[in-house]
């Protein structure tokens, strides 16, 4: 019964072992520690995807780890000139971490430049207290991809319409909304309630998912919204070219002058003929000859 007992603990630690080295394989810490060899090995796409689950929120708040994936990546993006990437995931970490810096002398001066471009950005665009954010990670992305936005209004809010838009384009309530990386601007109108504005950030990969907190207007301020409709851009016709005006030859003025002269002798010759004195009937050889010049 010994030796079965000795193999069943012996079982026993290394299946916990396993688990252990499989959990530190999925950390953070070591995710971007992974992520770091494939780009000194200069395989950057497989680089991009560790980075990416490295900073998924549900891995916990941000820490040196989750700062020093996102500096990462964003330099990396923009070393493969992938810059409308690397600027969402920057925008998206400030709003997150307000006081991410980047080391000037370990990062590389087009990823310093960026950060602070970034913070300007999201100091611009401001917060909106009646908005809350979720972000679901994607199991696995790529470079390039695209990324979902939805959003929709708080469990306790009335059921009344509600008028949704992004970057000005008619938005539906509570469905996905697939759109390249980048930052967006979604407005929120309701019929009696004050009127909610925000930006936020799309990232490929991730479904964004907003969140918004209505709240009735003051009787000064309160606007009806009746109907609220989708309003989209007029339509743009293409512009057509315009073709110049057919343009006709002109005569030359010297052959011109040439037809005249000639019309002019031709019509001498012929009142001549008409003019001389019949004679009698002679030869049939003779002729008048008209030379033109």
């Amino acid at each position: 019964m010994r030796p079965m007992r000795h193999l069943c603990v012996v079982i026993a630690v290394v299946a916990s072992l396993s688990a252990t080295v499989a959990s530190a394989q999925e950390s953070r810490p070591a995710m971007v520690d992974s992520a770091r060899a494939l780009i000194n090995d200069f395989n950057e796409l497989q680089s991009f995807a560790l980075l990416r689950r490295a900073l998924d929120p549900a891995l916990g708040a941000p820490d040196a780890s989750w700062a020093r994936g996102v500096l990462l990546l964003g330099q990396t993006l923009l070393q493969k000139n992938q810059r409308e990437e690397a600027v969402s995931w920057l925008r998206w970490a400030l709003r997150r971490s307000p006081t991410l810096q980047a080391d000037s002398v370990t990062s590389t001066p087009a990823l310093v430049t960026a950060l602070q471009e970034a913070r300007a950005f999201v100091a611009a665009s401001g917060t909106e207290p009646r908005v809350s954010l979720r972000f679901e990670w994607a199991t696995a992305t790529t470079s390039g991809g695209f990324g979902d936005l939805r959003v929709a209004r708080g469990a306790g809010d009335a059921s009344g319409p509600v008028q949704l838009s992004v970057n000005g384009a008619f938005l539906d309530e509570g469905r996905p909304l697939r759109l390249s990386p980048g930052s967006y601007r979604v407005a929120a109108r309701a019929s009696g309630q004050s009127d909610a504005e925000f930006t936020t950030e799309v990232l490929p990969g991730v479904t964004t998912m907003v969140t918004i907190t209505f709240v009735t207007a003051s009787v000064g301020g309160s606007r009806a919204v009746e109907p609220l409709r989708p309003t989209f851009p007029p339509a743009v016709e293409p512009l057509r070219p315009t073709l110049p005006p057919a343009v006709v030859p002109k005569a030359s003025k010297g052959r011109s002058k040439l037809w005249a002269v000639a019309a002019g002798v031709a019509g001498v010759g012929i009142v001549a003929v008409l003019a001389m004195p019949k004679s009698a009937p002679g030869p049939t050889t003779g002729g008048i000859v008209l030379r033109l010049p």
